[in-house]
């Protein structure tokens, strides 16, 4: 209420008025040399509260009151309350990607891309239901909460612009490069990593470059339907009707490019199947889309599937370990029709493992090491994380190389597919 009474316009929101002061700093110092400018636009933030112009772009059919706030805990809510949360945050996200974009505009309109550089990053995710809870709190630490962007322009390295890189980051990382643009050095107890190799396309991190401890918790995909989809009694049936009638079906993984679309795609093409591919930013909304018959078929996850079971019927869990088929209603594994999808183990899946850097004192890495196995061989530790969508591995630190290191292969046959896909619809 507080937050409602003071914002009565636009311009007093966090986002906004932070960009504001921004750009009064810059027109007077954006021909200076050696000065730091950060922006910390707080948003978006709970309340999930946005102006009506960008609330009015994601309707939704709850009739209550406000619901922008969640508790931090496990999910409650039924799907219309969902939706109206899901909402309320992606259009305060649609705010907080038009004002920053004001300030590339300024880049752009003051050529400054020339002589300054820009990092984009955040602190943290958040939970929006995944994984059966709301917030940031919860252990283990998922993708949604951990896995952050990290964006940076560097006039010195040109080369980079466009580039993707799949070095393992964290937020202090971003602490050393503003050093070392303005010439000072790094203080001996800092342990952040330096990026310039990154920039520069000459790191040479891989996975051997951090001690292992455990992989713990996978997050398998599954391809499901609406529930009173009738057409269908099993993944065969589905198969056979994507064969005889090519291109007609409707599926969305979520998100284009990620690993539940590889998965998904890596599954036709084992099959020599192929379906029109529906991206949606979201998982809430291809649900919402397949209850409404646009869609016919999509790749949930866990959290996706236990917050929307009543609404789809699961064919076949697309991973090769038997915990997945828990984590999803008792949905048979993949491999049990005959079908290999290229991919094993935690391949196929959004996966958790601790890892800790080559100079950790040895004895802590063993403390590390001991603690976690206990935790996992704990039956009731197992089962919490199977509740929670998650399947217990138990890959040991000595597996690591074996388990670890076949991912980017596996990935590779992951993009192969979707390659696959492309070529595949554009010749329909």
């Amino acid at each position: 209420m507080v937050t409602r009474e003071v914002m009565q316009d636009e311009a007093d929101f966090p986002g906004p008025k932070c960009l504001a002061a921004g750009f009064d700093f810059l027109e007077r110092n954006r021909a200076a040399d050696d000065w730091l400018l950060m922006l910390e636009c707080f948003d978006p933030h709970e309340p999930f509260h946005a102006p009506e112009h960008f609330r009015d772009a994601f309707p939704t059919d709850y009739k209550g009151g406000a619901l922008d706030w969640p508790y931090y805990a496990r999910v409650t809510e039924n799907p219309t309350e969902l939706d109206e949360i899901r909402a309320n945050y992606v259009a305060l996200v649609a705010m907080c990607d038009a004002y920053p974009g004001r300030l590339l505009d300024y880049f752009e309109a003051h050529d400054m891309w020339k002589d300054t550089a820009l990092v984009v990053s955040t602190d943290h995710g958040f939970l929006l239901s995944e994984h059966r809870w709301w917030g940031k709190c919860r252990m283990p630490y998922d993708e949604e909460i951990s896995h952050l962007p990290q964006m940076i322009h560097e006039p010195r390295n040109p080369q980079a612009a466009g580039s993707r890189c799949g070095a393992v980051t964290q937020t202090p990382d971003i602490m050393p490069r503003p050093l070392g643009l303005h010439g000072a050095q790094l203080p001996p107890e800092v342990r952040a990593h330096v990026l310039a190799p990154l920039l520069a396309g000459n790191a040479d991190w891989t996975c051997q470059d951090f001690t292992p401890l455990w992989s713990a918790t996978p997050s398998s995909f599954a391809i499901a339907l609406r529930a009173d989809d009738d057409r269908f009694d099993d993944l065969s049936d589905l198969i056979a009707c994507m064969k005889e009638n090519p291109g007609d079906l409707r599926y969305s993984p979520g998100v284009a490019g990620g690993i539940p679309h590889m998965v998904g795609v890596a599954t036709l093409m084992a099959t020599d199947t192929i379906a029109q591919l529906v991206p949606c930013p979201e998982i809430d909304i291809a649900v919402r889309d397949m209850r409404g018959g646009i869609l016919d078929v999509m790749i949930t996850n866990p959290s996706g599937y236990t917050v929307n079971n009543d609404d789809m019927k699961v064919l076949a869990a697309l991973s090769d370990m038997e915990d997945a088929s828990v984590t999803h209603g008792a949905a048979p594994l993949v491999g049990s029709f005959d079908i290999d999808i290229g991919v094993a183990d935690l391949s196929p899946s959004g996966w958790n493992g601790w890892l800790v850097r080559k100079d950790t004192p040895e004895d802590i890495v063993t403390k590390l090491r001991d603690a976690m196995e206990a935790a996992l061989k704990r039956d009731d530790g197992r089962q919490r994380l199977l509740n929670m969508g998650d399947v217990p591995t138990g890959f040991s630190p000595d597996q690591y190389e074996e388990i670890v290191g076949a991912v980017a292969g596996e990935l590779e046959h992951g993009q192969a597919a979707i390659d696959w896909e492309t070529e595949r619809l554009n010749g329909l």
